[in-house]
């Protein structure tokens, strides 16, 4: 606010000296010297306040880093805390022994998804679906076309016959 009263200051001193006569030269010349002056005092506060300004920024800086860095602080006490508690050598035999489980267990999983004897589906040849298929192909069976239309909402769909299952 002070930088600005001093601006207005010199800009009414120069409009005075404006004014002024060319033939009052030592008033014009005293006008423009208090103008000068305003305006050094104008700079000198302009930079008084961009100091202030980056004091302020620095300090901003300081808090948060300060804040920062005892916050690292605290999470590697934390850390080390929580480290003490369980040894690297303790989390590798962990692993291990949790492979092995695993292991274990997809084992298990693949001698129950096997088929047993007798009762389950035989293991099916590739050789023997693809001779089915060219069997099909050869015997160049026709099958019946689906109907083409719309039913109409009074005629039912027709029913296929259940047959019984033979044990």
């Amino acid at each position: 606010m002070k930088r600005s009263q001093f601006i207005v200051k010199a800009d009414a001193a120069f409009k005075q000296a404006k004014a002024l006569p060319k033939t009052e030269q030592a008033k014009r010349l005293a006008l423009m010297k208090q103008r000068q002056a305003y305006l050094n005092q104008a700079a000198t506060y302009s930079g008084m306040i961009s100091n202030m300004e980056q004091t302020a920024q620095s300090l901003d800086t300081a808090a948060v880093s300060l804040q920062l860095a005892k916050t690292m602080k605290a999470a590697q006490l934390q850390m080390r805390d929580q480290l003490e508690q369980v040894q690297v050598e303790d989390i590798d035999t962990v692993a291990d022994d949790l492979d092995d489980t695993m292991r274990d267990v997809n084992e298990m999983a693949t001698a129950l998804s096997r088929p047993l004897g007798g009762g389950g589906v035989a293991e099916i040849d590739d050789d023997e679906l693809m001779g089915q298929l060219d069997e099909l192909d050869a015997a160049d069976v026709e099958l019946p076309s689906a109907p083409v239309g719309k039913l109409s909402p009074k005629e039912p769909a027709a029913r296929i016959p259940s047959t019984p299952v033979q044990e």
